[in-house]
């Protein structure tokens, strides 16, 4: 007959060789090592099929792989165990967006939202979800709300970018940067992206400002060297244009679009 002290003890010994193969797959997944990682959690599952976390767990590795179809399975198999696991539900929605079921991503992801309700990542994914499917309005809805609970959230800003861009609500741009920039000034991306809006707007002075800014905090950013020239390009500055571009080029010869109006540019200085 087995005793009580017996029964606590395999338990103790179960449960501890569960999270070894669980963290030993985790570090193996990310390392890279997908397939590897599964092997590990096959063992967990064969030791325990109610282990959720190695159900999870070899779901995010099957992604890794570009299998969402079995990592959706897992998916099911962690949630059948734990219907409130919610980072379960909010990775089964980022498989099936890989799979470009776009409406029932959004559903695994507000069932995410309502087991816990301040989940910026899944109110971010539903943005980014609407923004896939044009719904800018409901997009911009989304990113709104993960602004109110973490003002620095800063992919939130971007998906605002992204929606108003394709709206042409340039202005909005702006305004959407300002506001970032109030809580990460030195932000290099942020100041070439609103430099990037001003040019859209042809106020390339007001361009040439956010580009110099971008380079004062990162010198060797070759996309802001080279949009500063297309800006000086704009005003007729060729000289300086030109020499943006070579600065452009120094930094990485290999880009493509500095090469292509840097002999544009050269032509057209020849005709004038």
């Amino acid at each position: 007959m087995v005793k009580g002290a017996d029964i606590m003890v395999f338990d103790l010994f179960k449960r501890n060789t569960l999270r070894k193969l669980n963290s030993k797959g985790i570090k193996l997944r990310e390392e890279g090592k997908f397939k590897e990682s599964i092997e590990y959690y096959d063992e967990a599952i064969k030791l325990d099929p109610k282990f959720k976390y190695a159900w999870y767990n070899k779901g995010n590795s099957l992604r890794g792989l570009k299998k969402p179809v079995e990592a959706i399975k897992c998916y099911d198999k962690t949630i059948g165990i734990d219907p409130e696991f919610s980072a379960a539900w909010y990775s089964k929605g980022n498989a099936l967006n890989d799979l470009e079921k776009l409406d029932d991503a959004i559903k695994c992801y507000n069932k995410a939202l309502e087991i816990c309700p301040k989940n910026l990542d899944s109110m971010h994914k539903i943005g980014n979800t609407f923004l896939k499917m044009e719904k800018y309005d409901d997009a911009l809805e989304c990113f709104d709300r993960v602004i109110e609970i973490d003002p620095k959230f800063r992919d939130a800003y971007y998906g605002k970018v992204f929606a108003f861009n394709k709206l042409g609500m340039f202005d909005e741009i702006i305004t959407c940067f300002d506001e970032f920039l109030k809580y990460e000034p030195s932000d290099t991306e942020v100041y070439y992206w609103k430099g990037d809006a001003y040019k859209k707007r042809e106020q390339y002075f007001k361009a040439l400002d956010c580009f110099d800014k971008a380079l004062e905090l990162d010198p060797e950013d070759e996309e802001s060297w080279f949009e500063k020239g297309n800006t000086l390009q704009k005003l007729k500055k060729y000289g300086e244009a030109l020499e943006c571009y070579n600065k452009a080029l120094e930094l990485d010869s290999d880009f493509e679009e500095t090469v292509e109006a840097k002999k544009r540019l050269l032509e057209l200085m020849g005709r004038d």
